[in-house]
């Protein structure tokens, strides 16, 4: 991408953005030579972060650096970024898939430890209003156009895709957790190699996730009552999540219904273990056409299944990443996945904990 040749008038270079497909749909902040000098604040913009499918294309910092500033990114931001990148191309984070899928996959992020940045962890941390939240979010969907090579219609297959694909990030609220941060699995984990991380955040997690589903629950005063609630938003049919018996799912707790699960000595660990137990669907729940296919990849051949056999939803605990987030009310939301995909959580210097109890 080079900025020299493009209209010095701003809607000269919103018209040529447009026609060369460089941007989103929104208007772009023009990536001027001291923009995106300050954007890297003396970083080398030569390092290579790694390849990005579909299109095979290196990423090197410098061009990210380019996407955040067109993003509306404020300096200081781009060890976040530059985190989220480089977790969607490990290739278990199946970037190719996620990439050109006709499920409405995106790229979710969840940043701990980034509040200094802007990045909002409490109320409304999914909607409108947070610069860091909405810029970081766009900056990595333009990387992953621009770069990658993903266009709807073209590469990018998504049948109708989702709001989160402009942008989809979530700030962890750790400050109102009874549990902390969450901390993946040691095999989702990758250090990272960036000397500016340490002072930008504590982790920056990727989920390949669809759009996320809300639980209204402002009665449940058990643990047993709000389980119940978040089964009967997990058990429904249509999610990928069927497919893949190994697919993460995500659950973003308000902090509101979390307190009620500690309270009762629930560690994030025991609620995840009990949803992996209790979420399910009986085998009418599904549609003749795909029952033999479900029966096949959940037990490896297509017999059929006498009525009222539960298909579980999940094969291990490690699946369910819960994480902490919001602000006041109780609201919480379930986000099921890509299913082909595993979850990537890039982890800086500063992360030391190591238990999520």
């Amino acid at each position: 991408m080079r900025y020299d040749d493009l209209p010095a008038d701003l809607d000269g270079f919103q018209r040529e953005i447009e026609r060369r497909d460089w941007g989103d749909g929104l208007p772009v902040i023009p990536p001027t030579p001291e923009r995106v000098e300050a954007m890297l604040d003396g970083a080398d913009p030569d390092v290579a972060l790694g390849v990005m499918p579909p299109s095979g294309h290196e990423v090197l910092l410098g061009t990210v650096a380019t996407n955040a500033v067109m993003a509306g990114c404020r300096p200081g931001m781009l060890p976040v970024l530059r985190a989220a990148v480089t977790a969607v191309i490990v290739p278990r984070f199946n970037l190719l898939g996620v990439q050109t899928t006709t499920h409405p996959a995106a790229p979710l992020t969840i940043v701990s430890g980034a509040g200094h940045l802007g990045v909002n962890a409490g109320a409304g941390t999914l909607g409108p209003g947070w610069a860091a939240n909405a810029t970081l979010g766009r900056a990595i969907r333009l990387v992953l156009m621009n770069i990658g090579g993903a266009r709807p219609g073209g590469t990018d297959q998504a049948t109708i895709g989702h709001p989160g694909k402009y942008s989809f990030i979530v700030g962890e609220n750790v400050d109102e957790s009874p549990w902390g941060e969450y901390i993946a699995p040691a095999h989702l984990r990758v250090p990272s190699d960036d000397p500016d991380a340490a002072e930008a955040f504590r982790s920056v997690t990727l989920v390949a996730g669809e759009g996320p589903h809300n639980i209204s629950d402002h009665h449940s005063s058990t643990a047993s009552e709000m389980m119940t609630s978040i089964l009967g938003t997990v058990n429904q049919p249509g999610m990928n999540n069927w497919h893949y018996p190994t697919a993460p799912f995500v659950v973003l707790l308000c902090p509101e219904h979390a307190h009620l699960f500690a309270r009762e000595g629930l560690r994030r660990e025991d609620v995840a273990d009990w949803l992996r137990r209790e979420a399910g669907l009986e085998i009418e729940r599904f549609s003749a056409g795909f029952v033999p296919i479900l029966t096949e990849r959940r037990f490896g051949a297509r017999d059929e299944l006498p009525p009222g056999t539960v298909i579980p939803a999940l094969a291990t605990a490690e699946q369910v990443i819960i994480v902490v987030t919001g602000g006041p009310g109780r609201h919480s939301m379930v986000i099921p996945t890509f299913g082909n995909s595993q979850p990537v959580q890039i982890v800086s210097p500063s992360m030391t904990t190591q238990s999520t109890s």
